[in-house]
This record gives structure tokens, C-alpha cells and sequence, in this order.
């Protein structure tokens, strides 16, 4: 029971004091509050952990047990205790008092152990709790494994530079599902988008904010904190405040991805109509799991937000977030090192015996034959031993900082526009639909649907199959439908519900029009295009194109088939700038380097500038790490390499691209030095530093930028630093000024071996 109490009040603690920094924060952004909750409600699941492995501090918090008293069965004697004090007066002596009867011997009264009925209450709650998380979990699982990929080309567009703008590493699975009636994000490792069937009748800049919220989630890894709130809350389930906080959690989440997709450029009344729109078709209570983008009981507070100018929406930085999480495990901590204890029951102090009688105490005559004897009751016995103080352990060197893992890369998209294929014995089915400006076109192919040899008509269709083509352009609607029959196929053309005599031209020129946006023919176009004008023909082709998957398979099969030439190398990496998609940017780009080798300055500049329209730090170190490996880059183009790397967020792709770039290229050492203040993480930083120790000899100016760098990394990649530095050149009158003053900001073994290293 005191176990479950000490929870309790500390649980309590930990929200009051989170509740009391998010009204401070109240005019900070969302996101920061969401910071403050999901701090609190993680830090409720490390108390039992703390207190499990903290040194353990005791304090007599709790009441000291109840005293209990034995007395004897048999008649009570009266003796002095041997410290008694005897007072003397002249009065009449006491007569000893008459025996007590013998107790009446009753059964013992069983009483109920209510500690060990709390325990059984919590630990029986807080497992269905627990469980009903885990059954929320497989429903969503199985929602996504009902559901059809949405890969639609609009949809993977708009997914790939939401991706971009949001610098999401995570590959994201965009789903359609019947069985949802609102956007929902799940998954922490393996983040899934899904969308409701309806999705398809939204307008362009609705699915974008749409993929934008849901995104933010991914972003932050929303997921993984309403994970943390839902075992929160099943392990506090007693206390009210771990509910309410994990309510405003949700909340402030929600305002906070709101936040992101008005900082991104969406129009606040635009924005707060498509929240309205989404929330009339949610049923209340769905959803609970996963992170739905509208909730009725959330939606006029989120309108609100929306549409008021003076909120601030700024995501939470680094820095914020070490202060929070400081801020955390200071109060934290101490709290789960706290083991409030009863407090120890007080001895008897030593009783003052008041004798009455002159004569010496006569002792009281023995108890008559029969009576009960004495029952002796063994004295509780108080070991009150004191620990001696351990010795202090001597100062040991700091450990090396294990370097962070590499990202991983991540997943190529799918094919887009073909969209989703599912096969039932022999017949494929598949869909695809895409939108431009005011024309919209939808095909659906069942069955093997076989074309002819130069793509512009349908061969032939397996039995049972068909093959449907609509298209609208704002003026008209034309549905094409073909059919297999005894004779050959049957075609249907409607032009606004009117049948119409066949047009085989506007049907070849859809098929063709279908190609630039899904690339289905490549196989079959490429090869005429190629024949009848060479890279060129194929160049013009890939201009006309409106997907990036589209373009990236052309322009890969030209790579595969055309020598690339420095002219045609040149224009593959022109034709790459149009492209979107930091993927299929990045995959064409490196097919192209391998085939033709960057050996001119024409086509290193047209690479350059290829790369630079690679937003992420992934995909842009994969790129630029082609042209980092070409022998004797020009001054100019080993600055712009620099500059792209320097515009690179992740420290691990920068710290590679950096460390590369200064191994096999001359680059000014101020400059370098510049671009590597930007790296925050002491490990790279660290590398960065010692890869321009390695390669160059730096001047005075040089190595004070070097040590004062140095200076704010931790204890041990400070002094690696420094030692490295003596070892690379000699330093300045200046510099060693400078050395000197950052070895007296490290620890004792760290400072020691600055010193010394600077003094051989």
C-alpha cells in the first residue's frame, strides 16, 4: 500500500509541475507545451524505474505505525525498576490487589489485508489497460493490411515534397482505407498514412495540407509520445491528473501540426474549412489509437488557433528540447531516489517509581493453585547500527563518446500512377487516376491487357477483362471502354454520355498521354523514340512528361542504352533539375555519374547544379558523394560543393561530406571551419575537426578557430582535438594563449593530458 501511495504523490508532483510550466508557456507555441506534457508523462514511467535503480535517499515522510501492547494473562506484581527513584513518606502500606480470573480462551479474528486488495485492483486495471492498447494496435495493423496503397500521381507528388519541405528521412507508406473516415498516422519505425476512400474528391491544396498534419506527426514522433501517454496512463490509472495531462497533450499536439502546415503556406481560412469538412464525417471515438487529424471534441479550440494571427507557431528546436528534458530529469530524479518511510517508533523512556511506604517494597503474595501462568512476550529489539562513509573513488578518465549510428537509408517509392495492383489467380487489376488544373483522367485496367508494338492501341485482353479509360477536361467528359469478345474487342466511345463513332487518334493520343504520366509503355516507346531521333528524340519526350517516376524511367533507359556523350550527359543532368522527387532525382543522377565519368568541368557544373535541388540530406549526400570522389575538383567547384554541404541539416551526412570533401580537395581552412560550426553534435563535430588536422597545416588564424571550437565540445572530443592539433603543426604565440585558456575549462585527467601533449 505504501509503495502504491509513494507513486501516487510522486506521479502528482511530476504533472502539477508540468501543468504549472505549460501555463507559463502559455504564449509560447504549441509544440513547446506538447514538449512539457509528453516530458511529464514519460518521466511518470521512469519513477518505479529510477526507484529501482537510484541510490535510495530516506525520509520519514509517512506516520509511524500504530504501538500495540501485550498484557499478561495472569495477575499484574508491581516492581521497581532498577533506576527508580524511592521517594520516603509516612503512609499506610498498600495491600497487594486480588488475582485476576483466568481469560477466556476465543479463536483469533481473521482481518483483511486491504494493502494487498489495493495491489490486486491496480496491477488487474492497469493489465487491461495495457491490453486494450495491444488490441488497438492489431485493429490498426489490421486496417493497414486491408487497405490499397494510394499512389495515385497527384498523391505521390504532393507526398514527395511534403516529404521534402518537412525533411522526413523515414520511408512512408500512404494508404486507402473504406474502413477510416478521417486521415490517421500510426507507426513508429515504420510510419503508415492512411486516408479515407473520400480522399480522392478532395481538392489539390486539401490533400496537400491533409499530407502536411500528417507528416508533422512523423516529423516529431508523435506516435512513440502517445504510445508513452497511453502506458502512462495505465500505469496511473488512480491518479486523475496523468488522464487530464495526457488530454492536453493530445491537444497541443494537434494545434502543433496545425502549426506546421500554416507555417508551410497553407491560408488559415482554407485550412480551417478542411478541418471543419474532415470532422463532420468522423464518428466520435474512433481512432483512439492512432493520431487522427480531427476530433470533434478538439475542433472549435483548434479553429480558433487557426484562424488567430498573433498565435506563434514555431517548431521546438535542439535547444529547447535539452532544456525541457533537463528540466525533467532535475525534478524527476531526486523525486525517484525519494523512499518515504514510517517513521521509527520512539523508545520508552525510563519510568520514575513513586514508593509509598517506609519499609522496603514487600512483594505481593503468589497467585493461588491453577491460575494461569505467565506468558512472556518477547521485546522488540531496535539494531541502531551506523554505516561508516565510503571512501571516495578516485577521478577516472572521461569515456570516448560512442559514435551515433548512420541513418538509414531511405526506401525508394513505389511505382506511382500505376496504382494499386492486386492479383487474384490470373487476372491483374489496377487502377490509376491523376489531375491537371482543370482535366482529370482515370483508367482501369482487369485482366492482361496486351499492347500493340508502338503503344498507341490495345492488342488484345484476357477473357473476363476489360480495359476503362475517362477523361475530363472541363468541358467534356470522354469514357472509353473496350471489351473482349468472339470476334476481337469490343469498343465503347461516350463524349458527354453520347455514343460516338471510334477515334483511334484520340484514343493513341490518350494512351500517350497516360505514358507521360505513369511511364506503363516505356518498354515499348523508348526504344522507337530512340530510333527515330537518339537522345534528343528521348530528351523532347521527357520534357512533356508531368510525374518524376514517369521521367526517372526514360531517362534511366537512356542512360542504360546511350553512350552519354559529354553533350548528352549534360542535358540528362538539365532534365534532372525539373525534377520533384529527391529520390528519383538522386537515382538518375547516380546512374548517369557511374556511366559517364565527371571528367570535364562542363558536366561537374551541370551535376552541381542538379544537386542543388536535393532537399534532403540523405539523398544530397549520396549525390554529392559521386562528385566528391572525381580527382582535382576546380577551387569554384569545391566551393559550391561546400556551400550545398554546408546548407545540409543531419550532422552525420554532413560530418561525411565534410571529412570527404577535405581528404582529396584543397578548401580554404577558414571556410571549412565555418561550415563545420554547424555540425551540433560533439562526436562529428569532433571528426570534422581532426579529418582538417590530417590534411592540412593551418596557419595562426586557423588554429584559434580550431581550439576555440574545441572548446565548446565535451571533455574527451575536446582534448582529442586539441592533442591532435599539437601533433599537426606548431602553434602561435596567439594560439597557445588560446590552447592554454580552453584546457583549464576540461576535467582534471582531461586537462593534464592537454598540457602535457602541448609541452613535449
Amino acid at each position: 500500500m505504501d509503495a502504491l501511495f509513494e507513486l501516487f504523490w510522486k506521479s502528482s508532483l511530476v504533472l502539477c509541475a508540468a501543468g504549472f510550466a505549460a501555463l507559463l508557456a502559455r504564449r509560447a507555441s504549441a509544440a513547446t507545451r506538447h514538449l512539457i506534457w509528453a516530458a511529464a508523462l514519460a518521466g511518470g514511467l521512469a519513477l518505479p524505474v529510477g526507484s529501482a535503480f537510484l541510490p535510495r535517499l530516506r525520509v520519514a515522510a509517512l506516520p509511524a505505525p500504530a504501538e500495540t501492547v501485550a498484557l499478561p494473562h495472569g495477575p499484574a506484581v508491581a516492581a521497581a525498576p532498577p533506576m527508580a527513584i524511592v521517594q520516603t513518606r509516612q503512609v499506610q502500606p498498600r495491600l497487594p490487589p486480588d488475582p485476576l480470573p483466568d481469560p477466556v480462551e476465543e479463536a483469533p479474528l481473521r482481518t483483511i489485508d486491504w494493502g494487498r486488495v489495493a495491489r490486486l485492483i491496480w496491477a488487474s486495471v492497469a493489465i487491461a489497460l495495457l491490453l486494450r492498447i495491444a488490441a488497438g494496435d492489431v485493429q490498426l495493423r489490421g486496417i493497414a493490411r486491408r487497405a490499397e496503397r494510394a499512389v495515385g500521381q497527384e498523391w505521390m507528388d504532393l507526398l514527395d515534397d511534403c516529404v521534402a519541405r518537412l525533411d522526413v528521412r523515414r520511408p512512408i507508406a500512404l494508404l486507402q482505407s473504406t474502413e477510416v473516415e478521417v486521415p490517421i498516422t500510426w507507426g513508429t519505425l515504420r510510419p503508415q498514412i492512411v486516408i479515407p476512400a473520400s480522399a480522392s474528391g478532395w481538392s489539390r491544396p486539401q490533400k496537400r495540407a491533409v499530407l502536411l498534419h500528417e507528416l508533422a506527426h512523423v516529423e516529431r514522433h508523435d506516435a512513440l509520445t502517445q504510445l508513452v501517454a497511453r502506458i502512462s496512463c495505465a500505469l496511473h490509472w488512480p491518479n486523475p491528473l496523468a488522464w487530464a495531462g495526457a488530454a492536453a497533450m493530445r491537444m497541443e499536439r494537434e494545434r502543433a501540426c496545425d502549426d506546421r502546415v500554416l507555417a508551410e503556406g497553407a491560408r488559415p481560412t482554407e485550412y480551417a474549412s478542411s478541418l471543419l469538412e474532415i470532422a463532420r464525417t468522423a464518428r466520435p471515438g474512433g481512432g483512439r489509437t492512432a493520431l487522427a487529424m480531427a476530433r470533434r471534441a478538439q475542433l472549435e479550440g483548434r479553429l480558433l488557433a487557426v484562424l488567430d494571427p498573433g498565435m506563434d507557431r514555431r517548431p521546438v528546436n535542439r535547444r529547447r528540447t535539452a532544456a525541457v528534458a533537463s528540466a525533467a530529469a532535475f525534478v524527476i530524479a531526486p523525486l525517484a531516489a525519494v523512499r518515504a518511510e514510517r517513521a521509527a517508533i520512539a523508545p520508552a523512556r525510563p519510568a520514575v517509581a513513586d514508593v509509598s511506604a517506609a519499609a522496603p517494597v514487600v512483594a505481593p503474595a503468589p497467585a493461588p493453585a491453577g491460575a494461569a501462568p505467565w506468558k512472556k512476550t518477547a521485546k522488540p529489539k531496535i539494531a541502531l547500527a551506523s554505516t561508516p562513509p565510503t571512501p571516495p573513488t578516485p577521478p577516472t578518465p572521461p569515456t570516448p563518446a560512442t559514435p551515433p549510428t548512420p541513418p538509414t537509408p531511405p526506401t525508394g517509392p513505389r511505382v506511382p500512377s500505376v496504382g494499386s495492383t492486386h492479383t487474384h489467380g490470373e487476372k491483374n487489376n489496377w487502377t490509376s487516376s491523376w489531375s491537371d488544373g482543370n482535366r482529370s483522367v482515370t483508367f482501369t485496367a482487369r485482366g492482361d491487357v496486351r499492347w500493340t508494338d508502338d503503344a498507341n492501341d490495345v492488342a488484345s485482353i484476357t477473357p473476363g477483362g476489360s480495359f476503362d479509360l475517362t477523361i475530363h477536361d472541363g468541358a467534356h467528359h470522354w469514357h472509353a471502354e473496350l471489351l473482349p469478345g468472339p470476334d476481337g474487342l469490343s469498343r465503347t466511345l461516350l463524349v458527354d454520355g453520347e455514343p460516338r463513332p471510334w477515334d483511334a487518334r484520340w484514343f493513341a493520343r490518350a494512351l500517350e498521354d497516360m505514358d507521360r504520366h505513369s511511364a506503363f509503355a516505356a518498354d515499348m516507346r523508348f526504344p522507337k523514340l530512340y530510333r527515330q531521333g537518339g537522345a534528343r528524340a528521348v530528351l523532347a519526350f521527357v520534357d512533356t512528361m508531368d510525374g518524376d517516376y514517369a521521367r526517372r524511367r526514360y531517362l534511366q533507359l537512356l542512360v542504360e542504352r546511350d553512350p552519354l556523350d559529354e553533350s548528352t550527359a549534360v542535358a540528362v543532368f538539365r532534365a534532372v533539375e525539373s525534377m520533384s522527387g529527391d529520390y528519383d532525382r538522386a537515382e538518375v543522377l547516380k546512374s548517369a555519374a557511374a556511366k559517364t565519368r565527371l571528367d570535364s568541368d562542363e558536366k561537374r557544373e551541370a551535376f552541381l547544379k542538379a544537386c542543388a535541388g536535393v532537399q534532403g540530406d540523405y539523398e544530397r549526400g549520396r549525390v554529392l558523394h559521386e562528385l566528391i570522389e572525381q580527382p582535382k575538383l576546380s577551387p569554384e567547384l569545391a566551393r559550391g560543393v561546400l556551400s550545398l554541404v554546408t546548407k545540409m541539416g543531419g550532422d552525420y551526412e554532413k560530418a561525411q561530406a565534410l571529412t570527404g570533401l577535405i581528404a582529396r580537395h584543397p578548401i580554404d581552412a577558414l571556410e571549412y571551419l565555418k561550415a563545420g560550426a554547424k555540425v551540433s553534435g560533439d562526436y562529428e563535430h569532433a571528426r570534422v575537426l581532426k579529418a582538417l588536422l590530417s590534411a592540412q597545416r593551418l596557419d595562426g588564424a586557423a588554429q584559434i578557430e580550431v581550439i576555440r571550437q574545441a572548446r565548446h565540445l565535451g571533455d574527451y572530443e575536446s582534448a582529442e582535438v586539441l592533442v591532435a592539433l599539437t601533433r599537426s603543426a606548431r602553434l602561435t604565440a596567439d594560439a597557445q594563449r588560446e590552447y592554454e585558456a580552453a584546457a583549464e575549462h576540461l576535467g582534471d585527467y582531461s586537462r593534464k593530458r592537454v598540457l602535457s601533449a602541448v609541452n613535449r
